[in-house]
């Protein structure tokens, strides 16, 4: 630090020290000078003598330190991914909403080989480069292997371990052994098969998912599932999300005060809290409502599933089939025979499996263990006797029906 007096102006100047390199670990010392006394500034310029001292100021940088050590390892991978894209023909890509995109400009697609001819041709290392630096805290990334080759020597490999250890020996800074999580998929029409496994699947959302075995880097801490990206974590989260707001009437629970005076009011009161637009009519839910803009006035409120089309009345039971279908949650668990479920309803109805086959037919004492399927047991019975009416035995009903159009005489 530098002092000096401007003595036409008869004021004291001081000059902080520079700032230290944000990008360098460092301490540094610096030297302050203050007055050993205080003094009015009505003195200076009276010909009062200022005397100063010294003093040693130490300046340590720590937050530097902390995000250097914390992006040690995405460094890695980012040098790995860099390493795979310059000196092979494999390259990283998006899925969202049943489309590609391109990782560098996001540009969208629906054919994965004009991805492929952008992706390659389009864009270079450098492009690359600044989009993996934004993107360093993604911790995963998708990569199309469909051409595993070596641009050095144009070797093709089995896989992307086989071609990170090729590159190593072609002497190029990659680390084969880091678990680096670039998740490799084979883009090639309508299939979709795990390229660690082998498993098939018809579906590419169904396919990302099932990468959750093999590159499991969030876990739930409630249930031990895990996941191959946070966003899936997020999604699974919902299933234990528990609110604070209890109904004092029953067990169940709700995530605000307005919902619980919803259900308070429709089921306990039996008030009929939702109307239709249409028509003064009031009703105790909305898939009441629903159904009733449906038959009533022929209006659908419907909800899409962007993964398979699906359509539903309900936006839970959108909800539902995404979490069944597509994301195969089974939380519920046979204590029996380990067979895993979707839903306690589900649970439930398995188990009868196991219990005693207490319905038996009274013809011909076969048992099962459900009435319904007693019930359509029994007309096989029904179906027999009634074919004996033209002395004839048929096996099925639609035989029967036939036979007696053709004999209108016999009954």
């Amino acid at each position: 630090m530098d002092t000096s007096i401007d003595e036409s102006k008869k004021i004291i100047k001081i000059q902080t020290p520079k700032k230290i390199d944000p990008q360098l670990n460092l301490s540094e010392e610096s030297t302050l000078i203050f007055l050993k006394e205080p003094i009015s500034i009505d003195e200076i310029g009276n010909g009062t003598r200022l005397s100063f001292r010294d003093q040693t100021l130490k300046t340590v940088t720590t937050l530097n330190v902390s995000r250097r050590k914390r992006n040690d390892k995405s460094l890695i991978w980012i040098r790995n991914a860099l390493t795979i894209f310059e000196f092979s023909y494999v390259y990283p890509f998006i899925y969202a909403r049943n489309k590609y995109k391109c990782y560098t400009c996001s540009k969208e697609f629906v054919d994965s080989q004009i991805l492929r001819e952008h992706s390659l041709k389009t864009h270079n290392i450098e492009e690359l480069r600044l989009e993996l630096n934004k993107k360093s805290q993604d911790n995963n990334l998708k990569v199309d292997i469909f051409q595993i080759k070596c641009k050095l020597c144009q070797t093709t490999l089995k896989n992307l371990n086989d071609l990170k250890f090729h590159l190593k020996d072609h002497g190029k800074d990659i680390d084969p052994s880091y678990q680096d999580n670039i998740i490799p998929f084979k883009l090639e029409g309508n299939t979709y098969n795990c390229q660690i496994c082998g498993e098939n699947y018809y579906l590419m959302r169904l396919l990302i998912i099932h990468m959750s075995k093999h590159f499991n880097n969030y876990s739930c801490e409630i249930c031990g599932n895990v996941f191959v990206s946070k966003l899936l974590l997020n999604r699974h989260l919902q299933v234990h999300k528990k609110g604070s707001y209890q109904c004092e009437k029953c067990d169940k629970v709700f995530d605000n005060s307005a919902k619980r005076i919803n259900h308070i009011r429709s089921v306990h009161l039996k008030q009929r809290v939702r109307t239709c637009p249409l028509c003064p009519e009031r009703f105790g839910s909305y898939y009441q409502r629903n159904k009733h803009l449906r038959i009533s006035h022929d209006q659908t409120t419907r909800y899409r599933c962007e993964t398979c089309g699906g359509q539903f009345y309900l936006k839970y039971q959108l909800f539902l089939h995404k979490r069944s279908v597509h994301m195969q949650e089974r939380n519920e668990e046979c204590t029996i025979c380990q067979f895993r479920f979707f839903s306690k309803s589900s649970l439930a109805r398995h188990m009868v499996t196991h219990s005693d086959k207490s319905f038996k037919c009274d013809v011909c004492g076969k048992a099962y263990s459900r009435r319904k399927n007693l019930r359509e047991h029994t007309k096989t019975h029904e179906l027999v006797e009634a074919s004996y009416v033209c002395d004839r035995l048929l096996n099925n009903q639609p035989t029967l029906m036939a036979d007696v159009n053709k004999n209108d005489d016999v009954i």
